[in-house]
């Protein structure tokens, strides 16, 4: 959701939240309403336009196309990936950088690495074409590839979004700390194909991924985020978010997709999410929470979100605060009934202990 830029990181630097983490949900008025703070027509704020919109924006101070998502090879063996490219800076000059992360359940390890480029970037004729130092993300109208590789891990992936896109806040922006708005608009499920080379060796994959891009400008007044991206088995998707402020209560909200890609905005007072443990890194000495209990009464959801290992903290990175991104489990149920999925979650400015 609210991903790391080159401005966070002086904003996210110097924290001091619990490591428990539960939605408040008391101490602002406007939680009961999703959370689009204003009316973008009054204001005279553009909606999203698409295609236009998925190029990167030469005036925004933070932008980045974010994927997510679950590979699984031919024999069976299951991995998460992550890789994003930020693009940093206004006008003219910009810097690009990229994350991208491998999470091996069954080899219990977590490969991640970062990359920087301040060379221009290619106009695509449509859609977008970002390439930092080698690795790779382009795409237009739901039809998208990667290319990344590290020691380790490679992914060469075609992407093709298999439910509509989704205009996140219910009207695509809303304001964090600044005046300005800040955009949002999602796949929440796009089918994979392609190549995943495991130390050295090609694997065949299929899965799912999730992208989101994002751009705009953002205060200094938070501390963090907790996001939540689920893909469920009854084909239902759900993106939920807390922002954590400095010396106040933040918000909180989401988007509930249906099957058919219909998209609902969730409001504070209409889920719950409370941590049900903690972890503290081996390699910054932060302490995140770690597992989840949601709750959406009126969709008769309830399910546990578990990390698939605890170590996913991306902590190699390049201009950029260092944050927990995790793939993980769902279990649970919906209207009594079993109900699984899978989800990826991100943990921004918790601080050292």
């Amino acid at each position: 959701m609210l991903r790391s830029a080159l401005a966070l990181s002086l904003m996210l630097a110097a924290c001091s939240t619990p490591a428990e983490v539960a939605v408040d949900r008391g101490a602002r008025t406007d939680l009961t309403r999703p959370p689009d703070l204003g009316a973008g027509a009054d204001r005279g704020v553009p909606p999203i336009s698409l295609p236009a919109d998925e190029a990167p924006h030469e005036q925004a101070a933070a932008e980045w196309w974010y994927y997510t998502g679950n590979l699984t090879t031919k024999a069976g063996a299951r991995y998460g990936f992550e890789l994003v490219v930020f693009q940093l800076g206004v006008g003219a000059k910009h810097a690009y950088v990229a994350h991208f992360a491998v999470t091996d359940p069954a080899g219990a390890r977590f490969v991640h690495e970062a990359k920087l480029s301040t060379a221009a970037q290619a106009k695509a004729a449509a859609g977008f074409d970002l390439d930092v130092e080698g690795w790779r993300v382009r795409g237009h109208a739901g039809k998208d590839q990667l290319s990344a590789a590290m020691p380790g891990f490679a992914i060469e992936l075609a992407l093709a979004a298999t439910k509509p896109v989704v205009i996140q806040y219910g009207k695509g922006w809303m304001t964090i700390g600044s005046t300005q708005p800040f955009y949002y608009y999602s796949y929440t499920r796009m089918a994979v194909t392609g190549t995943l080379s495991v130390d050295g060796t090609p694997h065949e994959v299929t899965g799912e991924a999730w992208m989101d891009h994002q751009w705009g400008e953002m205060g200094y007044e938070h501390q963090g985020w907790d996001w939540f991206s689920l893909r469920l088995d009854d084909q239902s998707d759900v993106m939920l978010f807390s922002v954590r402020w400095k010396n106040a209560t933040g918000f909180v909200g989401g988007t509930w997709v249906e099957p058919d890609g219909k998209a609902t905005p969730l409001a504070g007072n209409d889920f719950s999410v409370e941590a049900t443990g903690s972890w503290s890194s081996p390699h910054t000495k932060r302490k995140y929470p770690q597992g989840w209990r949601l709750k959406i009464p009126a969709r008769e959801l309830d399910v546990t979100v578990t990390p698939v290992l605890a170590d996913q903290e991306v902590y190699k990175t390049i201009a950029t605060p260092i944050y927990w991104e995790g793939l993980c489990n769902v279990t649970g149920t919906r209207g009594g009934k079993p109900l699984a999925g899978q989800a990826y979650v991100e943990l921004t400015g918790y601080p050292e202990e």
